[in-house]
């Protein structure tokens, strides 16, 4: 940035009283078309692209809803129909999409949304889950679990059992034990996304390798969330399965509570904490350090490379 442009664009603006407001001209028919077409080249050229890099899934879905489109045909099932055939063409190419990285969330919708307008299910079998008691407990123990990482409770409850140490396994079974106790009454999700930057600055300020705490914290977040029924949003899904059981008249003979899963998922959860804590230090890979440079002195400070980049950013006046 050049201060004397910058004066020599105030200079001007006084001479002309102000800034220059005057928009650009609107650009003609001819060229608004031309736009239009490359634009539209483009899209094509991309989705070609794509297309391209995946062939294979063309291919295979291709052949997998002509199969089907046979099997409707010839009626190769006696108890399917067209919409079975149907049906499980649409999920095959849902499970390629998301294999994908397609978003599942929209992936299922648009695949709910075909299955209505060809009126293979109906608008209570499609928005049966947006009025589930499991769903819906589900998103708010999310805002709880939102809430306790805005107000950094569970860094705070986790960070008193983080001290320092020189022992690999005991420093994973001081990380496992509290995240375990906390997994079990708060979503396990979450809590490994607010831990993730505490393990790494914890393991750092230690001087050990961030890749033997981060699967340990995982692992423990799922095991307890095993140990009580709002650790995890599978507990919640079996108790409302269970009670839809119970109105159509099937007993399980048992009911599923807050701690009904407790006596053997915390045995459990025990034992692979203290697996996790001995032969961690065993299995889990370690970060090499090489021979020098920087990259090898920040290795040894945490286990991260640090790169130093310079950016040059220039402006340029009206007429230069």
């Amino acid at each position: 940035f050049s201060p004397r442009s910058s004066m020599a664009t105030n200079h001007a603006d006084q001479a002309t009283g102000g800034t220059d407001d005057r928009t650009e001209p609107l650009l003609p028919a001819t060229s608004r078309r031309d736009a239009a077409s490359s634009d539209l080249d483009r899209f094509v050229a991309n989705c070609s692209a794509w297309l391209w890099k995946q062939a294979y899934y063309v291919v295979f879905l291709t052949l997998f809803w002509t199969a089907c489109a046979v099997g409707a045909y010839l009626e190769a099932v006696d108890d399917f129909t067209w919409q079975s055939w149907f049906t499980i063409g649409l999920v095959c190419g849902a499970l390629v999409l998301m294999a994908n990285n397609c978003p599942p969330e929209l992936v299922m919708l648009g695949i709910t949304l075909i299955l209505r307008l060809f009126d293979i299910i109906t608008d209570e079998e499609a928005w049966y889950g947006f009025r589930s008691e499991g769903i819906l407990a589900i998103g708010v123990l999310f805002v709880v679990a939102k809430s306790l990482e805005e107000a950094g409770t569970i860094e705070s409850v986790v960070g008193i059992f983080l001290t320092q140490t020189n022992d690999v396994a005991f420093a994973t079974f001081k990380l496992c034990l509290p995240v375990v106790i906390v997994s079990s009454v708060v979503n396990d999700t979450p809590v490994v996304a607010m831990m993730i930057p505490v393990v790494s600055k914890w393991a750092m300020k230690n001087g050990h390798a961030v890749s033997k705490f981060l699967i340990p914290l995982s692992f423990s977040a799922m095991i307890g969330g095993m140990c009580t029924l709002i650790g995890t949003s599978t507990n919640l899904i079996l108790q409302e399965l269970l009670e839809r059981d119970k109105e159509n008249g099937l007993n399980p003979g048992f009911a599923l509570n807050m701690f009904t899963m407790t006596p053997v998922a915390a045995p459990v959860a025990g034992i692979a904490v203290l697996y996790m804590a001995v032969m961690g230090q065993y299995i889990l890979p370690g970060q090499e350090e090489p021979e020098g440079g920087l990259a090898a002195t920040s290795l040894r400070d945490g286990g991260r490379r640090i790169y130093e980049m310079c950016f040059i950013v220039t402006t340029a006046g009206q007429g230069q």
